[in-house]
């Protein structure tokens, strides 16, 4: 219907186009189109398939978007292995505001403190691991035994830095406080 709308005004000289009763339904049914779309993208987001596809691409497209300096054989390597662990530690986990796929914000996080901090591997590491102590099963000797020390102290720091913000600190301004108190440690 909205489609046939904008079509019949398309088609009327253009002095008549505000006039036209057809003007004020195509505008109501644009805000229903703008309302339906955005439940739709919320059902959608909730219907991610966390499979094997999904995590491929996700990882694709998150070593894409790095900068050059993290464009080797060794440091992809070493951030697929972070990355599984990080994607299957959160596989069943959403966010609670949005409902998206809970990997999606570390993987955010990792991509700010990679490209626009420019902080090294070892940080961007810890942004991938920055919420499995907290989310998830896996404790801190988990994360030493599998990415070392430099890793999990990086990793507690940003654990006890959440824990001494009130919980309604701004999350974005909460995370980069995060990064930035961390930063010795990198």
């Amino acid at each position: 219907m909205f489609v046939e709308s904008t079509i019949i005004i398309s088609n009327l000289p253009l002095k008549n186009r505000s006039e036209s009763p057809f003007v004020r339904v195509s505008s109501q049914l644009l805000v229903v189109l703008i309302r339906q779309t955005i439940k739709a993208m919320e059902e959608n987001v909730n219907q991610i398939v966390m499979d094997a596809r999904y995590k491929e691409e996700l990882f694709n497209s998150f070593y894409n978007s790095l900068n050059a300096s993290f464009k080797t054989a060794e440091i992809e390597e070493q951030l697929r292995e972070v990355y599984d662990f990080a994607f299957e530690a959160h596989r069943d986990q959403r966010r609670k505001t949005t409902g998206e796929p809970f990997i999606i914000h570390p993987v955010s996080v990792a991509l700010i403190v990679a490209n626009e901090i420019g902080l090294g591997v070892m940080s961007v590491v810890a942004a991938l691991l920055h919420d499995v102590v907290e989310d998830t099963k896996y404790s801190l000797e988990t994360i030493t035994s599998r990415f070392g020390g430099e890793v999990a102290d990086i990793v507690a720091g940003l654990t006890k830095i959440t824990n001494v913000y009130n919980a309604k600190s701004n999350v974005q301004a909460e995370t980069f406080k995060k990064m930035l108190l961390s930063i010795p440690h990198d």
